[in-house]
Parts: structure tokens; C-alpha cells; sequence
């Protein structure tokens, strides 16, 4: 009932599902995640040295895919050392997971290939049919405290792309689902009851 939108998933056009496909979306959640139209608007020094993988994996294949696929644990890494207290968010058990789905070629091509139609034809479609809403209910979820909560007005940028957008700042990093679990817990339950 309910489309769990996570950072870090390959997922940059989620929004467009309950656009293409309303029927098959009843309620919509993000995790830290802006439509990227908005966010390639928004590009500055900043931006792109707080989010420096957008960039890189739109790159044509197959650069990006061979080079993350060179030292997946390495590339994965870089991303989870940047969370305060990793050691203690991420549990042996998420970690493993992750680098599971980052030792796998398909899953990196799929990332990549994610990224780049998200800086291509889902712009295309984001600008055609920007007038037309997310009809459904949805929550984003944000980090107060990174680049997209420091910099946006999230939950106006939501609403300006949903009819029913409610928001949730949370005093934690990127990783919401990782960083504050119960909370996150609690309020995605809420809004799916």
C-alpha cells in the first residue's frame, strides 16, 4: 500500500510513480530525497561536492559501473564513513547487506542506469507533466541536518509536486532508516494506518 522511497536505493525518480501510476500507488514516503528536478535547479559548488555521485554515475556506460565495480567496499564506504557514529548506525547486518547489493555488477549497472535516465528523460517527463500532481497521500521524512534540509525549504518543494505532501525533519544524517529507526518506524506506521 505504501512506496518506501530510501536514499542510497537507486530510486531518483520514485516520484514518478504515482504520476505514471496511480493506481498502483495508495500513499507515497521519502527518505532525505528531493525531486531531482528540483535538485539539478539547484546545482552549486555545494551541491555537487556534497553530492558528487550524481554527477559522476550519469557518466556513460560503462565508466562509472567498471570503476565503482573495481573496490565496490571501498566506493560503498566512502558514503557510510561520512555518517557520525557509523560504527554504531549501521549494524554488521545492514553493512553486510549493502556491500552485498554493491558486489553485485547488475545492481551497480542498475544504479547507474537509474541516475542517468534521472539527469535525461525523467526530466523530459518531469517538465512535461510538471502541472499534474502526486495525488496521493505522501510523507517526506528529511535530515535537518544535511544538504537538502540545510539548504531547501523541503516540504514546500514536496507540496509544489503533491496535493496532500506532509514532512517530517529528523535531527539525523542521510541515513533516516539507519540513524533513527524507531522514529521512522513510528511515523511511517502512522501515516499508513
Amino acid at each position: 500500500d505504501v512506496f518506501l522511497v530510501r536514499p542510497a536505493t537507486g530510486v531518483r525518480g520514485a516520484h514518478r510513480r504515482p504520476k505514471d501510476h496511480p493506481d498502483s500507488c495508495l500513499k507515497l514516503v521519502t527518505l532525505d530525497i528531493m525531486p531531482t528536478r528540483t535538485m539539478f535547479q539547484i546545482v552549486n559548488k555545494d551541491f555537487a561536492t556534497n553530492t558528487y555521485h550524481w554527477f559522476f554515475l550519469i557518466q556513460p556506460y560503462d565508466f562509472p559501473g567498471r570503476v565503482v565495480g573495481a573496490d565496490p567496499e571501498f566506493y560503498a564506504g566512502r558514503g557510510f564513513n561520512r555518517v557520525k557514529d557509523a560504527e554504531t548506525v549501521f549494524t554488521p547486518e545492514a553493512l553486510a547487506d549493502y556491500l552485498r547489493c554493491f558486489n553485485n555488477s547488475g545492481t551497480i549497472h542498475a544504479v547507474c542506469e537509474d541516475y542517468r535516465a534521472g539527469a535525461t528523460i525523467d526530466l523530459v517527463h518531469d517538465d512535461a507533466d510538471f502541472d499534474q500532481k502526486i495525488n496521493c497521500p505522501m510523507l517526506a521524512m528529511w535530515s535537518s541536518t544535511g544538504y537538502v534540509g540545510r539548504t531547501q525549504d523541503v516540504l514546500k518543494v514536496w507540496q509544489d509536486y503533491a496535493t496532500n505532501g506532509q514532512g517530517i525533519p529528523l535531527n539525523c544524517g542521510h541515513y533516516i532508516a539507519e540513524e533513527l529507526p524507531d522514529e521512522a518506524y513510528t511515523a511511517i506506521k502512522g501515516f499508513s494506518s
